[in-house]
């Protein structure tokens, strides 16, 4: 047997990789939907970090080559990278509906997930018998309903569509496009060093 060494390399779409995760999420929420607090806490969590993920790719697919942070610095955290990412492929975004006022949302919602504090809560209300009064809920679930994980869901696609479409057809070559989610997870190759 020949011994040598080899060069192996690879590429891989995190992006498509988490959104292929979330889906399965979402099936296994259907058929268990008395998990929807567990579920979908995990849904929405990781339904954001796929938007974020893809933002990621976004920037290295366009600024790769730029020599000058400070033009992208200027631009701060999730939403400001998203900015960055419009104003570099000029595309118009309406942000007072869906998708984007979704994602805002999602976004607002994780960063209490991830940086939890302390919640209170103080309501006066009132009362025709005091023995049928309902305790305050958390407000930490009032996002996590089936209605919101698929209105969220969708809007992160839609949202991350708009932009991989515009970005493909203005660099063909570095964005896979049409779909941000859709397609080849990753791709490799090597080649023998001896």
């Amino acid at each position: 047997m020949m011994r040598g060494r080899a060069k192996l390399e690879a590429v891989w779409f995190t992006h498509r990789t988490l959104w292929s995760v979330l889906q399965d999420l979402r099936q296994a929420l259907d058929r268990e939907p008395e998990s929807v607090r567990s579920l979908g806490l995990a849904i929405l969590l990781l339904a954001h970090n796929c938007f974020e993920a893809y933002l990621n790719y976004a920037t290295e697919m366009l600024f790769a080559d730029s020599p000058c942070e400070q033009a992208i610095a200027r631009y701060r955290g999730v939403m400001g990278k998203f900015n960055r990412i419009v104003d570099e492929i000029s595309l118009a975004v309406d942000r007072c509906g869906r998708p984007y006022r979704t994602v805002r949302e999602l976004k607002a919602w994780r960063d209490g997930v991830v940086h939890p504090k302390i919640e209170r809560q103080e309501r006066v209300v009132p009362h025709e018998d005091p023995k049928y009064l309902k305790n305050l809920e958390t407000e930490f679930f009032r996002l996590v309903t089936l209605k919101f994980i698929d209105r969220a869901i969708e809007d992160v696609e839609a949202l991350c569509d708009v932009v991989e479409a515009e970005a493909h057809r203005r660099h063909p070559v570095k964005f896979l496009g049409p779909g941000a989610f859709k397609g080849i997870l990753g791709e490799g190759g090597g080649h023998l060093l001896n």
